[in-house]
């Protein structure tokens, strides 16, 4: 329990010493005060020339330019009528058609359901989500696509004939004005 002279001298900013003289390290802490032998932190060695280091690739060697280049990226494709998307790891020069070719070959792998009428890549176009009706070019590199998020669907020509594909969705949508008739005399 502090004392009344204690707490006095911690007012007037004088300094609590033990019996030896030294200062307590309660008055340590609560002044800032460093102890006065301090041991020399040692930085860990790293390698100099970074240039040097052996397994990463670099371009050239230049200051911006050595930060290592990406090699491969994790794609996911989302099948239709699947649960979830298949991860594919692709290298950024490969093409649309190599992660079609890639993402069916992983989703057959899986023995993901439901299944698919056919494991040939030609049978399916690549798009960017489930509400792009364009595909991708098959021949158009990944590094230009801007996304890794993909959605897979049976292409229209080569698909089952059970199954639906995403421009036959399209088609199905009313355009004449009959159809709308017939919603008005609905709410009316």
């Amino acid at each position: 329990m502090p004392t009344a002279a204690s707490k006095i001298r911690r007012q007037q900013g004088l300094e609590e010493r033990g019996r030896n003289g030294r200062l307590t390290e309660k008055a340590k802490s609560f002044h800032g005060k460093l102890p006065t032998a301090t041991a020399e932190i040692r930085r860990p060695k790293t390698q100099p020339d970074l240039r040097s280091a052996p397994g990463v690739p670099f371009t050239s060697s230049s200051p911006a330019s050595l930060v290592p280049r990406l090699t491969k990226v994790l794609v996911n494709v989302t099948v239709k009528g699947s649960l979830g998307p298949v991860h594919v790891m692709m290298s950024l020069e490969s093409t649309v058609g190599d992660l079609i070719a890639a993402a069916v070959r992983q989703y057959t792998k899986e023995g993901r359901r439901p299944q698919m009428a056919t494991a040939h890549p030609d049978a399916f176009n690549l798009h960017y989500s489930t509400f792009s009706l364009e595909s991708l070019d098959r021949k158009e590199q990944l590094r230009a696509l801007g996304s890794r998020n993909f959605f897979l669907c049976p292409e229209p020509a080569k698909a089952a004939v059970g199954t639906a594909s995403c421009s036959r969705e399209a088609e199905k949508a009313p355009t004449d004005a009959f159809s709308w008739m017939k919603i008005m005399s609905f709410l009316l």
